[in-house]
């Protein structure tokens, strides 16, 4: 099993957390990259971890969520969408 680069922040109590994000339907999924060149082009600077997908799943599914999006910059982009039902951003 490849690993992730999973971008993470502090805690306030001094541990690290995966970084987490909402679909557009509200679902909450997981947050992971293939690589750090993908992490940074999106997220410069960002703490990371390397993780296996097995590992994150069992970080993240006492939380409820049970999906984890790869590359997730498609997602970031698509929010910007002047689809109808949604604002064009500025």
């Amino acid at each position: 099993m490849d690993t992730l680069v999973v971008p993470v922040r502090h805690s306030p109590f001094g541990t690290l957390t995966p970084m987490t994000a909402r679909q557009r339907n509200g679902t909450r999924v997981g947050i992971a990259y293939s690589s750090i060149a993908a992490l940074e082009a999106v997220q410069p600077n960002r703490e990371w971890v390397r993780l296996s997908e097995g590992a994150l799943n069992a970080l993240l599914s006492p939380l409820g969520i049970r999906t984890i999006q790869v590359d997730p910059q498609l997602i970031v982009a698509d929010l910007c969408s002047s689809a109808p039902d949604r604002p064009i951003c500025a």
